[in-house]
Parts: structure tokens; sequence; C-alpha cells
């Protein structure tokens, strides 16, 4: 049954005309698109017609667990590393606490010095080597928590510490070392027992990161550049790292 004729409306000056009808470019019968939401809730995993409740209940569980943590307690940590069964903390206070691994209770306090504020940390083996911002590697015995010997060889202060790996059951030898990288811009090569061997220049800003692959060194400086260092025994007493580019890929 077609639809009763439109009746014509009077305009200004008496003269029909007609009203423009809508005209829809949709066939009837052709299915409508889902809104977007539907499409959202259908893509999450969980979707569909459950309105994703198993990916909503995963969230609200992670927000619990951040909002109520296992452990908590109030320092200002600088860095921290295990170190056996407790945990080696450096707290802006100038001292180096050692916490219970499980319960964090503190153990020990360990004042390294007056304005000795520790700014990286680095286990090895029976010692924990501490980078000071006022230049030196202090050396503490992981069992007496004593400082054994002290290591200067920056102007500025040591912001990271990297040491060569070796498992547990092999001894290190003469060629392990140990590295420290500082605000002075340079990279001092020790021995275990704090002996300094080599300086590396280059650098044009402060020595953030340390990383030794093989018998190389790389460094990663605020003069944003990275840094390829050979670490074999070498004449020259104060090499220069090369900077390392990205290989072309085959």
């Amino acid at each position: 049954m077609s639809a009763p004729p439109r009746r014509p409306s009077k305009a200004a000056g008496g003269k029909a005309t007609a009203k423009p009808r809508r005209v829809s470019t949709a066939r009837r019968g052709a299915a409508r698109p889902p809104p977007a939401g539907a499409l959202a809730a259908e893509a999450r995993p969980g979707g569909g017609g459950g309105g994703g409740g198993g990916t909503t209940r995963r969230r609200r569980a992670a927000r619990a667990s951040l909002s109520a943590p296992h452990i908590s307690f109030d320092a200002h940590v600088r860095c921290a590393v295990r170190v056996g069964r407790s945990v080696w903390a450096a707290e802006r206070d100038g001292c180096v606490v050692v916490r219970d691994v499980k319960t964090a209770a503190a153990q020990h306090r360990i004042m390294v010095g007056l304005h000795h504020l520790v700014w990286c940390l680095l286990p090895l083996r029976q010692q924990v080597w501490c980078g000071t911002e006022r230049g030196g590697c202090l050396i503490l015995d992981a069992s007496s928590r004593e400082v054994v010997a002290e290591a200067r060889g920056h102007s500025g202060g040591v912001h990271c510490l990297a040491a060569t790996e070796r498992p547990l059951s092999e001894p290190r030898t003469e060629r392990d070392f140990v590295l420290s990288g500082g605000a002075d811009f340079t990279i001092v090569m020790w021995s275990d027992a704090g002996k300094l061997r080599r300086q590396y220049h280059g650098h044009a800003g402060a020595v953030r990161a340390l990383l030794v692959l093989g018998m190389s060194i790389w460094s990663c400086s605020d003069d944003g550049s990275v840094r390829d260092a050979e670490a074999s025994p070498n004449p020259n007493p104060n090499p220069t790292p090369t900077p390392t580019r990205p290989q072309p890929q085959p």
C-alpha cells in the first residue's frame, strides 16, 4: 500500500510549494551496524555477551595488589641489591641498611662515612662495592659488613658499577675486573681488591651505565652516545672508547 501524498504548503505570495523529503540510502531490511561500545566489548578478552567481566576482574585484582602491598615501609632509598638472604639498600641519610629479604626488617645499618652518599651498589662474591658521590668506591665485606678498602680514581661521583660475570663454582682470576663510571666522564677499571688498572676517556658527559660483554665494555653517557672499548690488557693506560653504531641489516 502506497503512502498518501503530502499536502502542499503555501508559501509567501499564495503559491503552493512541496516540502523536500529525506532520502535514506540504506535499503530496507539491511542490518544496522552495532554501536561502538559493543565492538569494543567484543574485541576485549573475555568480551562479548559477558561484557568483559573476566578482564575487569583481573584489572581490579591488579589494582588491589598495588594498593595493598605485601611489604611496605618508609625509606628514601637510592639503590638496592640482593646479597644472599638480605637486601642492601642505600638510603639518602648516608647509611646502607641491610634488611631481611622476606620481612624487610632492618638487621644492620652501615654508616659509610660523613657526606658519603651511596649512588650505586654492586654485589661481588664476598664483597659489596659502593659507588659514592665523592668519587670513591667503598669495598665492604658481605659477612662482617665492614669497609675493608676504598678505591679512588674519579674526580666526581660514581654513577654506575659493573663487573665480569663468572659462575659461583669458578674462582675469579686476574682477568676479572670491576668497572666504575663517573660524573667526571671517565671509566675506571679495578682489580677485585680495588687496585686501579686502567682509565678510559672519550665521553663528553657523565657515564650512567656500564655493561661487560665478554672482553668488550659498553658505556652509556649523558653525551648521547654508547661507546665500545676493549677490556683486554693494553699498553695505553688511557684508551679512548670508540662509538658504537648500529650494524646494517643484511
